[in-house]
């Protein structure tokens, strides 16, 4: 295990990194895993065009308030659900994705309910930059303030930091600092610290 990471990934980020060819003998691991990855890379595009057209006026106050300017906003590929569930119900219906999708992807609370309305969306990747789950911050007073999604065969908490592009200042700094939260990692990044992150789990 390499990175904190199960022994699976830890192979491919290697391979990655010298170049080598993998065959998977599970084929059908494999394309369950592209094909979850696909599914909420094309939610977290929808989330970004949500906050690009502009669909909240309120998240993007609040993201002023927060310091966050159109070319944060970008850069860290923020986004917003709506509060209306209806386009975002249309989005999932044009897309086929299914409440089985959906649950596979840790986006339904245990009532079957989409986790994610009126809020900030934080996508959180996996070291290869691929968006695995989200954390939503709340733009009202209904529910938690911060959510995330649930685990899922594509994210697990214990191994997963917010901004996992941070190895790349590890590498340079050698230690990496963690912080509490999504607009911590920002601050710090802003002021150019790349090595800090967010645990997404109590430590």
């Amino acid at each position: 295990m390499i990175n904190n990471v199960e022994f699976q990934e830890s192979v491919e980020i290697a391979a990655e990194k010298y170049g080598f060819n993998l065959t998977y003998t599970d084929s059908k691991f494999e394309s369950d895993q592209k094909n979850l990855i696909g599914s909420m890379s094309k939610i977290h595009n929808f989330f970004i065009n949500n906050m690009k057209e502009g669909k909240s006026s309120e998240s993007i106050d609040y993201l002023k308030s927060r310091d966050l300017d159109g070319t944060d906003i970008k850069e860290f590929r923020i986004g917003y659900a709506e509060k209306d569930e209806k386009s975002t119900n249309e989005f999932f219906k044009k897309n086929n994705l299914t409440k089985t999708d959906l649950k596979n992807l840790g986006l339904l609370s245990e009532r079957g309910n989409f986790l994610f309305k009126n809020r900030i969306i934080f996508p959180i990747t996996n070291l290869r930059n691929e968006t695995v789950g989200f954390g939503g911050r709340a733009l009202d007073n209904f529910g938690p303030k911060y959510i995330n999604t649930a685990e899922s065969s594509i994210y697990r908490k214990n191994r997963t930091l917010y901004f996992t592009i941070v190895f790349i200042g590890f590498e340079k700094e050698k230690f990496v600092i963690l912080v509490e939260g999504y607009f911590d990692v920002i601050a710090f990044n802003k002021l150019g610290f790349n090595n800090v992150a967010s645990p997404r789990v109590l430590l």
